[in-house]
């Protein structure tokens, strides 16, 4: 059985992925707290000392590299985005080489990418504008260089919830869109949209949308990958279809049969307009398409994941709450 370590194990993707596979794989998994799997082994990445101890037991045949300082907030000091995602991600790469592990699956983000009115390729024009893009792409430089087997995730929206794990997004605060207008709208609350003067067809920015079952799937396919073929790929992982803020609003207002009460705030900082991935390579590499990521199945699981965390007395907290 294929051994994997799995670092941000306690993240809404490292929860969902180790509730997902944890009897397909032999996962350890790993974070610096313990909020939502009991199973996770305590282990900040900028412990070295720690994470060899761990390397040495456990023996991987691949890392599962998740772990990252993800909230999108320029408020946020860059030295903390350095010091989570990018301090971390050498530590954990010169753990690898001292104990001679070579296979790493790494999670960038689409963020990397200027803003496009065309699909955006691998090769489309880097132009990462937020702290957590700029840490990301670091990182990814520094995998590149590292002479490992590498697997470079760049994700675009990752949404929804896995209703057969109970797992889904629980941030505190929450900021992505789906979890916040799905939260809002059953609890009757005005839904709130950050500017409406972007350069695309109702001014609200457009993005690509994929189902957390679809990215744990990627990472499913890609762990047989590197571990069989020792091959190195950077793909994006997305649709290749994008909605504005505003579609997005009005079909959950459509299939709720609920009005909608939304309040327009001021534009985010350094926010693209468009953001929307050509997966070509991605299917090409491993024959992957993302087969749960309709907006009807987007919605219904997350509105199930809704349901269960109500049910649950666990809380979402909003950042604009």
């Amino acid at each position: 059985m294929i051994k994997i370590l799995l670092t941000g194990a306690d993240g809404y993707i490292g929860n969902c992925f180790y509730k997902f596979y944890k009897k397909k794989y032999k996962i350890l998994p790993i974070d610096k707290s313990k909020l939502h799997n009991k199973h996770i082994v305590i282990c900040n990445l900028i412990n070295k000392i720690k994470l060899n101890k761990i390397f040495q037991k456990f023996k991987p045949n691949v890392i599962v590299h998740l772990a990252a300082q993800s909230l999108v907030n320029d408020q946020i000091p860059f030295k903390k985005y350095k010091t989570n995602n990018i301090d971390a991600t050498k530590n954990l790469i010169n753990v690898m080489k001292k104990n001679n592990f070579n296979n790493i699956i790494f999670s960038s983000t689409a963020a990397v990418y200027a803003s496009s009115d065309t699909l955006l390729s691998e090769k489309s024009k880097i132009k990462p504008l937020s702290h957590y893009a700029k840490s990301k792409l670091r990182c990814e430089k520094i995998i590149k260089k590292s002479n490992l087997n590498y697997i470079i995730f760049r994700f675009f929206n990752a949404c929804s919830a896995v209703k057969k794990v109970n797992a889904g997004e629980l941030h505190k605060p929450e900021t992505h869109l789906i979890p916040k207008i799905v939260w809002q709208i059953e609890h009757d609350m005005p839904v709130k949209i950050y500017g409406k003067n972007h350069k695309t067809k109702d001014g609200t920015p457009i993005r690509d949308y994929i189902h957390v079952s679809d990215i744990c799937n990627a990472i499913n396919l890609f762990v047989r990958e590197i571990f069989k073929n020792n091959e190195s790929h950077l793909v994006n992982v997305g649709t290749a279809k994008g909605f504005t803020v505003m579609e997005m609003i009005k079909y959950l207002s459509k299939i709720r049969k609920k009005k909608i009460n939304i309040k327009y705030l001021e534009r985010r900082k350094n926010e693209a307009a468009r953001l929307i991935c050509d997966n070509k390579k991605i299917f090409k590499a491993i024959n992957w398409k993302p087969v749960k990521s309709t907006l009807n199945q987007i919605f219904k699981d997350e509105i199930n994941w809704v349901k269960y965390l109500k049910k649950t007395g666990i809380k979402r907290y909003l950042n604009d709450s």
